[in-house]
């Protein structure tokens, strides 16, 4: 979906089959999207078997933002975003993401309005704690979806604490 949104907002849409251009080529990617997550989910209703936890890049920290500002302070997929950024941070350091990758990620984010920093006054610090309530943290650690590059993820079992502090503090 990446490289896809990147040529659309390059002004070079694919058409998906359809020869269509601009918003009905978004709605058909949104569609298909929807439609590839949908089989994972049905394939792994439970969470069990980790491709359904990929679909999860970025919501480990995205969703403890959501809880840090009380679920009034951004929008679920403004969150998202920042979670995005977070979990490229921790890429680069667990699974060989290069700055580069980083970069082209976060410059897509940016190029669709949504953020990319914290406000300077948000407490970073409660972030890290609403990740503790995360299902995936366990002794110390969080169950954290890293990509080593675009278009790939895995289940890092390593990821600490301290590498989420780090991840939020650059936010």
């Amino acid at each position: 979906m990446f490289r896809t949104l990147e040529r659309w907002e390059a002004g070079d849409p694919p058409s998906l089959g359809s020869g269509v251009a601009g918003a009905p080529v978004l709605q058909s990617l949104i569609k298909r999207n929807i439609q590839i997550k949908s089989r994972i989910v049905a394939k792994d209703e439970r969470d069990k078997s980790g491709e359904r936890a990929l679909l999860n890049f970025g919501h480990t920290v995205g969703h403890a933002i959501e809880r840090a500002g009380g679920y009034r302070k951004f929008l679920h997929g403004e969150a998202l975003s920042l979670g995005i950024v977070a979990a490229c941070a921790i890429s680069i350091k667990k699974a060989g993401l290069s700055p580069d990758q980083r970069d082209s990620i976060v410059n897509l984010l940016r190029r669709f309005q949504l953020p990319t920093r914290l406000p300077r006054n948000f407490l970073r610090k409660k972030i890290l704690e609403a990740v503790k309530f995360d299902k995936k943290f366990e002794a110390g650690k969080v169950r954290f979806i890293v990509t080593p590059q675009i278009g790939t993820a895995h289940v890092s079992r390593d990821v600490t604490m301290k590498d989420v502090r780090e991840a939020i503090e650059g936010l």
